[in-house]
């Protein structure tokens, strides 16, 4: 998918405001999900990472 400037342009209209709100009311292991459905709010509690072989 190609995306035009002015499609940046009125993506980050949406995005900051979120970005925003997430800044004033979450911490910083606060994810947000946004698909054509839904958004989510996640939190990352812990992450196991897998090696990469021959590491």
């Amino acid at each position: 998918m190609n995306v035009t400037k002015e499609q940046q342009q009125e993506l980050e209209s949406f995005v900051k405001p979120l970005q925003e709100w997430m800044n004033k009311n979450c911490h910083p292991h606060v994810v947000a999900i946004v698909d054509s459905e839904n958004m989510e709010l996640l939190e990352g509690i812990t992450t196991v990472q897998r090696t990469q072989r021959g590491s």
